[in-house]
């Protein structure tokens, strides 16, 4: 089978390049989106398991830290504390990254 030639024009050139972005689009670079898998797959390796729970309610859930306490059964400061621990271990983790 012969391969067809395409010459560009001002008519296809739009219509190529859309088709081709279009099929690649998980290929264009995308700073937010880096970061939020950067940051999913650090908590995913870095954290123990009651640092992913905290991690989950606070940043995932929106939950606050009085909520997560009482839902736990821990005081707030020690709620406060392991999020402060997290926020921490995540920032060293993505300055070495980033």
């Amino acid at each position: 089978m012969r391969n067809k030639v395409i010459n560009l024009n001002d008519i296809n050139n739009d219509y190529l390049f859309f088709e081709y972005y279009k099929e690649n689009e998980h290929q264009s670079y995308n700073p937010k989106k880096s970061m939020l898998k950067f940051i999913k797959k650090a908590a995913e390796i870095t954290l123990t398991e009651k640092q992913k729970m905290y991690f989950n309610e606070f940043f995932v859930n929106g939950k606050s830290v009085n909520q997560i306490a009482a839902e736990t059964n821990r005081h707030k400061s020690t709620v406060s504390r392991e999020i402060k621990r997290v926020k921490q271990k995540l920032r060293t983790y993505s300055q070495l990254y980033f």
